[in-house]
């Protein structure tokens, strides 16, 4: 049995139980599912009987839709260094009313997550009284009855990414048992479970206080530079799911904890006639098949012909499931859009990779913004030294993912070499060669041939503009790379 959920999956390729498909797009029919080339054109047809989407979420939707302010929403519409202002790293350990809503449904989020969760623990430890309210609609135990028992049986994350340094887990790369034995026994260690409320879902958080208006005007947080404000309160409305009770409660300061990864879906959009409303068999998504016992899950699965959209570990994971329960008689179909390199382990031919890359060493080995004469030319002289470690680690990667042998193309150079002497020219859509015709769309354009003030020496209005060409998503030039 192989160790690693990842590499076992691709054993499974092997056998014939799992099937890997790799297209840009697809349809649904009757029957199954249409592939279609890059073209937009029909390929091949996959009859199924249960389609699983395992496209993630809509984190940042799911965020915004819990704020009645305007001025909050767009706090989360922004990059994660421009929500400063809603939550810094550091809380200040005096506040009075405090609430903390839902629970990291990515355990590997602990270790990251160390320092305010030990502070989180001297606040639970009597000082202070701490209304937590979870966004939890099922009991403690529903991890450990929808556990599936993938035939690799691992969660798949090594133990530093979702431990804690003040209690430890022993296992290296534990089972799913095995991490939920031990989040229990934290909680009991720490006696954490009687701050918690469960069965109870967030109705709203309303914020009372200045007007939108007037916080927009503010030159400093909360208008006087203190953290917690003193112009406003949190009004959080709760319901209890047992007895249908509403519940309002005003607080200082709130955390939001409520995971991106859960609750709304990521499905992508068909045109009409061409989604799930017009297959015969079943669609579903990760996140409701996980909702699943064991029991369920094992009965909707036997005997059937699934197809597992995406490529990422909750698709692997279901493919593995569906792989052992069906074998090579009914294979499980994985179609994914990008191949990805997803690193299996931290040890490439069984060598730790932090000795390569996580030490003071190897910062001499990258140029970095402001270095000296020396730095600069250590880098330029370990440069093939970086070179060979790159090498050696990708050759792992290869040896374990084995994209190339399955025909799922394999990851190109993103740089298209062209001989001395040849010209070419630029537009808006991107760039082009004499002779040729033009090829693909092209996301930076950048010029290392001396010195000239490049403003007017660009053709259209993007280049003569502003001297650079906008990065054009989703395209891909003749090499089939992402552009």
């Amino acid at each position: 049995m192989t160790w690693y959920p990842i590499i076992a999956s691709y054993d499974n390729v092997e056998k014939g139980s799992i099937i890997l498909k790799r297209s840009p797009t697809f349809t649904f029919h009757k029957d199954g599912v249409l592939l279609c080339d890059d073209s937009v054109e029909p390929s091949e047809s996959i009859k199924s009987d249960l389609v699983i989407f395992a496209t993630g979420f809509k984190g940042d939707q799911k965020l915004r839709d819990i704020f009645a302010s305007i001025k909050f929403q767009k706090y989360l519409t922004n990059p994660i260094n421009d929500t400063v202002p809603l939550y810094r790293e550091c809380i200040h350990p005096h506040i009075p009313q405090l609430a903390v809503l839902g629970f990291s449904e990515s355990f590997a989020n602990l270790y990251t997550s160390e320092i305010n969760c030990r502070w989180l623990f001297e606040l639970l430890d009597g000082k202070f009284k701490l209304p937590n309210i979870q966004e939890m609609e099922k009991e403690l135990s529903i991890w450990n009855k929808s556990m599936k028992l993938y035939s690799s049986k691992y969660y798949g994350v090594r133990k530093a990414m979702h431990r804690s340094v003040a209690y430890l887990l022993k296992q290296f790369f534990p089972d799913q048992s095995q991490v939920f034995d031990y989040l229990q026994s934290y909680a009991n260690h720490f006696d954490l479970l009687k701050h918690i409320r469960f069965n109870t879902k967030v109705v709203s958080i309303k914020y009372e206080g200045p007007s939108d208006e007037e916080i927009q005007s503010w030159a400093l947080w909360g208008g006087n530079n203190d953290p917690f404000g003193n112009l406003g309160k949190w009004v959080v409305t709760t319901q209890d799911l047992l007895n249908q009770t509403i519940e309002v409660m005003q607080v200082d300061f709130v955390i939001l904890c409520l995971g991106r990864f859960s609750d709304l879906p990521n499905i992508p959009e068909f045109p009409s006639d061409k989604g799930p409303e017009v297959f015969n068999g079943k669609v579903m998504h990760s996140m409701d098949y996980s909702a699943l016992d064991y029991e369920s899950a094992r009965n909707l699965i036997k005997g059937k012909q699934i197809t597992v959209v995406g490529f990422q570990k909750s698709a692997l994971d279901i493919a593995m499931e569906c792989s052992i329960a069906n074998g090579v008689e009914k294979p499980c179909t994985v179609i994914c859009r990008t191949p990805h390199w997803n690193v299996p382990d931290y040890f490439p031919w069984g060598f730790p990779l932090a000795y390569l890359y996580l030490n003071r060493f190897s910062e001499l080995l990258v140029h970095k913004p402001g270095e000296g004469l020396l730095l600069s030319l250590i880098a330029s002289l370990l440069l093939p030294l970086r070179w060979s470690i790159s090498k050696f680690v990708e050759s792992d990667i290869k040896k374990k993912h084995r994209l190339e042998k399955f025909d799922m193309g394999t990851q190109k150079s993103r740089v298209s070499r062209r001989e001395k002497g040849e010209t070419f020219g630029t537009k808006l859509e991107g760039a082009w060669w004499p002779g040729e015709q033009f090829w693909g769309l092209v996301g930076f354009v950048g010029r290392g041939s001396g010195w000239k003030w490049l403003v007017g020496e660009w053709g259209g209005p993007a280049g003569g503009g502003y001297g650079w060409i906008g990065v054009a998503e989703g395209e891909r030039d003749r090499d089939g790379c992402q552009g």
